[in-house]
């Protein structure tokens, strides 16, 4: 299990290192926020494909209260495509 918690960059160490995902292919728990990597230059879109890559085939959705929201396949780009865009500037929207 791996388990990510850094204010944002998650999405960018996990890039990083697919290599490593590929070989152990660990349950992984992370943050998404595309906002804060988008500023340099990071696609955190992009790591749903990574893991799809690796032969992950599903993801569950928590919310940062850890409420479940709902499990799905990695396969399924609308629905990657509209938790991207769920998530994309949630900071401005809550303000």
């Amino acid at each position: 299990m791996l388990i990510t918690d850094t204010d944002g960059f998650d999405c960018g160490i996990l890039l990083s290192e697919g290599d490593l995902l590929s070989k152990i292919k660990p349950a992984i728990f992370f943050e998404y926020d595309p906002d804060a990597p988008a500023k340099y230059g990071i696609d955190c879109f992009s790591v749903f494909e990574m893991l799809r890559n690796i032969n992950d085939k599903s993801f569950i959705v928590y919310d940062n209260l850890r409420y479940y929201h709902l499990i799905a396949a990695l396969e399924n780009r609308t629905l990657l495509e509209d938790i991207h865009h769920c998530y994309s500037g949630w900071q401005k929207k809550i303000s």
